[in-house]
C-alpha cells in the first residue's frame, strides 16, 4: 500500500516543482511531443515506489500497528496533496 501511495505523491511533487522552477504549459493541453515530462514523471515515481514499499516492510516488522497508522495518515495526505496538485498546479 505504501508503494502504491507513493507514486501519485511523487507525481504531484514533481509537477509542483516543475511549475514553480519551470513555466511549463499544463500537459493535458499541449500537443504530443518526443518528451513528454508527464511521462517522466510517471516513470521516476514507478522507479521510486519499491523504495516505499521496502521501507514500510522493514518498519511493520518492527511494529505493524504503527506502521498501518503511518500508511493510513500517509494515504490521507497523498489524497491531499494529489487533489491539490490537480486543482492548483494542472
Amino acid at each position: 500500500m505504501a508503494a502504491i501511495a507513493s507514486i501519485p505523491a511523487s507525481y504531484a511533487i514533481q509537477r509542483i516543482l516543475d511549475v514553480m522552477l519551470h513555466a511549463q504549459a499544463n500537459p493535458a493541453t499541449t500537443a504530443a511531443s518526443v518528451k513528454i515530462a508527464m511521462f517522466t514523471r510517471l516513470m521516476i515515481a514507478a522507479y521510486t515506489a519499491p523504495v516505499f514499499g521496502y521501507v514500510a516492510y522493514e518498519l511493520a516488522r518492527r511494529d505493524m500497528k504503527r506502521t498501518l497508522d503511518g500508511v493510513y495518515v500517509a494515504c490521507l495526505l497523498v489524497a491531499v496533496l494529489a487533489t491539490g496538485q490537480g486543482i492548483f498546479v494542472p
